[in-house]
């Protein structure tokens, strides 16, 4: 069923909160591309050719990839959650675990280290979003995601 296959976890790096500012080993692992974080990819990294969001300070350009996520990647439940980032930029859509998977690669593609994080909530939030069949189908407890943006910096 679209939007319900659960996720690969080490697709993604998860790891557990570190306690400290993180390491360089754990910031480099947090920028590098991964089989979903696939920004390699040739549409993905033309996208930020074409956007120039290298060319803007890091605040910037965490702000301009957000908002091109947020804004012009349209809810929608896609395939599966474990889809490539280049396949949510192809759909077009996205919800929190497909939209994380690309706003993850593009920060990572424009050098923004960041991480996932997720827990599980009740599918009755998600009632009106999912309607139907699909709401009776889905399963109790549903993946919610978010990106994480780490740095050396402390607090």
């Amino acid at each position: 069923m679209a939007g319900f296959t659960p996720m690969k976890a080490d697709a993604m790096n998860i790891t557990q909160a570190p306690s400290t500012a993180p390491s360089e080993a754990e910031l480099a692992r947090w920028r590098r591309a991964t089989p979903l974080l696939n920004y390699d990819h040739p549409a993905i990294a033309e996208l930020v050719a074409r956007r120039g969001w290298l060319h803007l300070a890091e605040y910037e350009r965490i702000g301009a990839v957000y908002n091109f996520v947020r804004d012009e990647i349209q809810f929608g439940y896609n395939i599966a959650d474990d889809l490539p980032a280049s396949g949510v930029l192809s759909d077009g859509i996205g919800q929190c675990n497909t939209k994380g998977t690309l706003l993850m690669a593009l920060l990572r593609a424009v050098g923004v280290p960041c991480r996932f994080h997720g827990f599980t909530i009740d599918k009755a939030l998600q009632k009106g979003a999912i309607t139907g069949v699909a709401y009776q189908l889905a399963p109790r407890n549903i993946i919610h995601s978010w990106a994480d943006r780490k740095s050396n910096r402390s607090g």
